[in-house]
């Protein structure tokens, strides 16, 4: 509808990462969004349809902002090119893209626009990104980007915390990126399903990992509907916490064993063995 409004050209295409990328959107959630346009498309009229697209995507409504946009993704990140091509981002993704790069664009999803142009963006990323299959420093790397990631975070943070949901989401990517199954753009459970079916989770990993993800993604949206907003740690109020624990194992359909934030821990200490296991080799 937005596209639509905005009248974009022939060639143009919107792409999504992030969770609108594996059909894991939430409430509250940023919309990670590629502007993409083919070599026809006349580069000026692309920036100005992507800029109207934003603007009517984030629009102010009597019922509040329609969705948080986020398109710092792209190459080169808020100062790369606001509308790129499928040729410059193989490019970019050949030559100059970060190990975490390649984790992120594994999650590339076309959502609307032209289909032929989103095609071959899709495809140029997944050559370039061949590059890490084959490169002995990727997973070194990785690990540093995840231990700057985990030390800036607190303890308490069921999404960056050692064990949280960023371990689940490096060690499905990274499987994804050093086998070539880039990009995989389905949701969490069909990729451990996946990985599973391909031998490369054994069958118990991929039930621990399934498991966690979805009480860590139960959680997250319980909270978000809870207290209102997108957080990652628990509340101190002990009423808003008990209500975040019923509204989870309602989500669920079980309940858990001890309170919230010990099966949060429990969760994270069996993730945690899976990440250290993985990316070691």
């Amino acid at each position: 509808a937005a596209l639509n409004i905005a009248a974009v050209p022939e060639g143009f295409a919107v792409l999504a990462l992030g969770r609108l990328g594996t059909w894991e959107f939430d409430w509250a959630s940023d919309a990670d969004l590629l502007f993409v346009r083919s070599e026809t498309c006349d580069p000026k009229l692309a920036i100005e349809s992507t800029q109207k697209t934003i603007e009517v995507l984030t629009s102010y409504t009597r019922f509040g902002n329609l969705f948080a946009v986020d398109a710092r993704l792209r190459p080169h990140g808020g100062e790369g090119e606001l509308v790129n091509t499928p040729e410059t981002l193989g490019s970019y993704f050949a030559q100059e893209a970060h190990a975490w790069e390649a984790l992120t664009f594994t999650k590339l999803r076309y959502i609307a626009g032209s289909r032929s142009t989103a095609q071959s963006a899709r495809e140029a990323v997944k050559v370039g990104i061949q590059r890490f299959t084959r490169d002995d420093s990727f997973l070194i790397a990785v690990r540093e980007m995840r231990t700057r990631l985990q030390k800036a975070a607190a303890k308490s943070n069921f999404k960056t915390a050692a064990g949280g949901f960023y371990d689940i989401d490096f060690i499905l990517s990274v499987l994804q990126v050093r086998h070539d199954l880039v990009p995989a753009a389905i949701n969490t459970r069909d990729q451990i399903g996946d990985l599973a079916a391909r031998s490369l989770l054994s069958a118990e990993d991929a039930e621990t990992l399934d498991e966690s993800a979805e009480l860590l993604r139960a959680c997250d949206h319980a909270l978000r509907l809870v207290t209102g907003r997108s957080r990652k740690t628990l509340p101190d109020n002990e009423a808003a916490r008990a209500a975040a624990t019923d509204l989870t194992q309602k989500i669920l359909d079980r309940n858990l064993s001890g309170d919230l934030q010990a099966a949060l821990q429990q969760s994270a200490a069996r993730v945690r063995e899976i990440y250290d296991r993985v990316l070691r080799d």
